[in-house]
This record gives C-alpha cells, structure tokens and sequence, in this order.
C-alpha cells in the first residue's frame, strides 16, 4: 500500500515536472517594449480609445473586441512605457511622460467601465453597494 502511493506520488511529481516544462517552453517570453514601440502603441491606442469613447454603438469599435485581460494589459503597458520613455530621454521634462499616463488612465477607466457592467448585467451592483455600506472592503 505504501509503495503504491509512494510510486503515484512520483508520477504525480513527474507529470507536473513535465507539463511545467511544455508550459514554460510554448508560452513566449516579453520583453519591455522600446521607447518607439511605447510612441506608436501610446498613438494607436490613443485614437482607438477616443474612437470607443465617442461611438454611439460601442459595440463595433476596436476597443469592444478587446478581452478584459488585455484592456489591462494595455493599461498596465503604458505605465510602464512612463519609465521607459523618461529613462530614454535623459534630462526632459517629466511632461514627456504625460500622453502615457493619460492613456493608462484611459484604459483603466474602460476596465472599471467594464467591472461595473458586470455586476449591473449579473445584478450584483446592490449587493456591492449594500456590503460597502456595511464596511466589506
């Protein structure tokens, strides 16, 4: 009985050894993007983001299409391209970084846009507001 569960513990052990390593090996590796790749993605999503802010029908912009997870993505990418572009531009005005803060502030504000659709769609908004009011945090 020991031996049997020792041997199933050692193939349990092996297979997630083994998947680790498929994982590890199919998933790409990102790097930081260039301070040319933060310019031209910071322009892009700028004009998608005002492209979905003005839509009358939301639902056929570029924005709409995205996944939660990469509106975050987005997001959290053009946070880091404020680092990445001041370090590029040695001695500027921290102003340089403004256009990026601006639209990192923009997709997140489309992520909370989306959180709150969520709960009104799953009517989970009162329940939210009533566990607020009660202190839940």
């Amino acid at each position: 009985m020991k031996r049997t569960t020792i041997t199933a513990a050692i193939a349990a052990t092996i297979l997630f050894l083994f998947g680790s390593v498929v994982n590890a090996q199919s998933t790409p590796v990102e790097h930081a993007p260039t301070a040319a790749v933060c310019q031209a993605e910071q322009q892009l999503w700028l004009v998608e983001y005002r492209e979905w802010l003005g839509a009358t029908d939301k639902t056929k912009t570029t924005v709409n299409a995205l996944t939660v997870s990469q509106i975050l993505h987005r997001q959290i990418e053009m946070t880091d391209c404020t680092t990445i572009v001041f370090d590029s531009k040695p001695g500027q005005s921290t102003d340089v970084i403004d256009p990026y803060l601006s639209v990192s502030q923009d997709y997140a504000s489309i992520a909370s846009n989306r959180y709150s659709s969520f709960l009104r769609r799953h009517h989970l908004m009162h329940q939210l507001e009533q566990e607020d009011a009660a202190g839940a945090r």
